[in-house]
């Protein structure tokens, strides 16, 4: 049976607990990666500063971007940054990589959103080749390079892990999953219930076949919002209260990338995803900030061990 790798995501909790402290539970639970995401105009910390900072703090554990936007650096410095991190913390950096869909963010950094799927291919093609190859040139729409040099070299080989993510709508358009098939290591979408993973898998699979690739190559994982409370009842009227507070959405949909409720209903939900081959799970508390490191304390204490097993 394949190892099934558990890891949590710090959001804004700055007010709360530092990304180090909580970093150091973490490891010390079992946690496998510690994720961070990517709001450029939110008051959070960059998220490979701060990975960079928790590197130093910690020994095994996995540091992940869930996701960086691509389409918000130059592909030269998104890749300079995760090989940084990966040589800081010894190899253990994960690059989460999404194109973005907060379009007032776009607008602040004078970026054109109607062409940020092409623009992140163009992108994705050099920081893979960046992270792989001692010299890179390129010639695209968007970006010419000659003889491009990334130094120092990630500790990774061949190359530090690119996970792609995508945001469930009622589905995923083509491009994103053509994209997935193309430079993805892992796949890594949220908000998608099971059977909507299951029909993105199979057209990355034939996507993949269709561009000569191995589709076995390609990992699977997936974020899940969660809350583990003293029973079903209890725990999805406190996860729901809080994604609707958090989102804004008027019902939530307990088959929609969540798992609320008692213990044994949370590992419920995983194992549905478990058995479509998902090996790679972020569970994101939804919960209010003050409570969150002690909600993940939860979590180990609760779910991990069930996997680990």
């Amino acid at each position: 049976m394949a190892t099934i790798h558990i890891g949590l995501t710090y959001p804004d909790l700055l007010a709360h607990i530092a990304p180090g402290d909580l970093a150091e539970r973490a490891e010390r639970w079992g946690f496998h990666t510690f994720w961070v995401t990517d709001h450029a105009l939110t008051p959070r910390l960059d998220p490979l500063v701060l990975l960079a900072a928790v590197s130093q703090r910690t020994r095994r554990l996995r540091l992940g971007t869930g996701v960086l936007a691509v389409p918000y650096r130059s592909p030269y410095l998104t890749a300079k940054a995760a090989a940084s991190v990966d040589v800081l913390s010894g190899g253990r950096c994960t690059l989460g990589l999404g194109i973005g869909d907060l379009f007032h963010e776009f607008a602040a950094l004078e970026l054109d959103r109607r062409v940020r799927g092409r623009l992140a291919d163009e992108r994705l093609e050099i920081i893979r080749r960046l992270l792989t190859e001692d010299r890179v040139s390129f010639a695209g729409r968007f970006h010419r390079v000659t003889d491009l040099r990334l130094l120092p070299r990630p500790v990774q080989q061949p190359h530090i892990p690119l996970w792609l993510g995508g945001h469930w709508a009622g589905g995923f358009v083509e491009p994103v999953l053509r994209r997935v098939a193309r430079f993805a290591d892992v796949f890594f979408p949220t908000w998608t219930p099971v059977e909507g993973y299951q029909a993105a898998q199979a057209e990355i699979r034939r996507h993949a076949q269709a561009q000569g690739r191995d589709p076995d190559t390609i990992g699977w994982g997936v974020q899940i919002w969660t809350y583990v409370g003293d029973s079903t009842a209890q725990g999805r009227r406190m996860g729901s209260r809080a994604m609707q507070e958090r989102f804004g959405i008027a019902q939530v949909d307990f088959a929609q990338s969540t798992a609320l409720g008692a213990a044994a209903d949370c590992i419920a939900t995983l194992e549905r995803y478990v058995a479509l081959g998902i090996t790679e799970f972020n569970l994101s508390a939804v919960c209010p900030a003050p409570e969150m490191a002690a909600q993940y304390g939860r979590i180990a204490e609760e779910i991990l061990p069930h996997f680990a097993n």
